[in-house]
């Protein structure tokens, strides 16, 4: 399965699209405690271990489920925390990213000021509803990358088993165009086949290559 690292640029796009929306800073946080992406005083941190700091994040990623806190520096999960003492945040809120049945990451929406920390505080539960939704957004991401990697790695899978066959195999559009072919048929035909305009037209009598064409399509309609 793909990783957030592997979908780094998108989730650094929904990172600052939602902190444009919303006016508060946000992070995203891989299953390692490594920042994936982020806004505001996290931005130049980004791709740096969170391992000294994300406990917050770790317990998200524990219980699987969305974390409030409201006195940062001051929570017991804080306590270790190398900015325990000189916290900077005022409010914030942590959601998992799930793939499946499997926590693959964090995003945190972060207050730095206690203006912005009470409004959020006022309209908890459309921030969380917001942050579910993001990250539901950057899990299908991950999923979309992963199915097609399997795309990718079934034709190539599909075309190594293809090009063992010691009979020449061409495949061709319903107007007779070569779309693909193996090794034996490449050997047999030579540059013929590789060519841009190469055709069944081309390789055969015309009259024939029509023939076949023609009986092909009549079955695909079939």
């Amino acid at each position: 399965m793909n990783e957030l690292m592997d979908i780094q640029n998108y989730a650094q796009q929904i990172a600052e699209a939602i902190a444009a929306v919303l006016g508060i800073d946000v992070e995203i946080a891989d299953k390692n405690l490594v920042r994936v992406a982020g806004t505001g005083v996290y931005r130049d941190n980004v791709g740096k271990s969170m391992e000294r700091q994300g406990f917050i994040y770790q317990e998200v990623m524990r219980q699987g489920h969305e974390f409030v806190i409201d006195n940062p520096g001051q929570h017991e999960l804080c306590q270790f925390c190398e900015q325990k003492d000189h916290c900077f945040e005022k409010h914030g809120i942590g959601y998992p990213i799930n793939v499946d049945s499997s926590t693959v990451g964090v995003i945190g929406l972060l207050c730095f000021d206690d203006e912005r920390a009470g409004l959020v505080k006022q309209n908890q539960e459309s921030y969380r509803a917001f942050l579910e939704k993001m990250a539901e957004t950057l899990a299908l991401k991950i999923k979309e990358e992963d199915f097609l990697k399997g795309l990718v790695y079934s034709y190539r899978y599909l075309k190594s088993i293809i090009d063992c066959l010691e009979e020449g195999l061409i495949t061709t559009d319903l107007n007779g165009k070569i779309m693909h072919y193996n090794k034996t048929a490449q050997k047999l035909l030579g540059e013929a086949i590789s060519s841009s305009s190469a055709s069944l037209g081309v390789l055969l009598d015309p009259k024939r290559a029509n023939e076949i064409i023609n009986v092909v399509g009549r079955k695909s309609c079939g």
